[in-house]
């Protein structure tokens, strides 16, 4: 599946359940927040996410603490 297929389809199942509109840095924030609330670690959410830098977590902390 392309990139735009995989958008298209995670957008087209948020539409379905009432998230309209809900853009990719959106989704990382709410994966992250679901992912850590589950017990789950910031090492585990690097690999599962495929991020390289623990940067991307902290932005994502900050993003949502504001």
């Amino acid at each position: 599946m392309t990139p735009s297929g995989v958008f298209r389809v995670v957008s087209e199942r948020a539409a379905s359940v009432g998230l309209p509109g809900l853009q990719p840095h959106q989704r990382r924030q709410l994966i992250r927040g679901w992912w850590l609330a589950a017990g789950g670690t910031e090492g585990g959410l690097l690999r599962l996410a495929g991020w390289k830098s623990r940067s991307v977590v902290d932005r994502s902390a900050k993003a949502t603490a504001e």
